[in-house]
């Protein structure tokens, strides 16, 4: 594996890790009827998935300008 796909793996393992996190935290708060948690941590999801967007937007950006 070269070093760009390295990094690559290394982003999406460490985004993963948050997305598990905030759907555990979730499933948690769901389970204790802690509606202050579960909107918290959907939030934090939703974040996260949206910086996710973003770096992808991005990546498709810089891709279609090297073409």
């Amino acid at each position: 594996m070269n070093p760009t796909e390295r990094k690559r793996f290394l982003f999406i393992n460490f985004v993963m890790g948050q997305i598990n996190s905030h759907t555990d935290e979730i499933y948690e708060a769901l389970s204790d009827n802690d509606v202050d948690g579960v909107t918290e941590a959907i939030a934090s999801l939703m974040s996260v998935c949206e910086d996710l967007q973003e770096s992808i937007a991005d990546e498709h950006t810089e891709d279609k300008a090297k073409a």
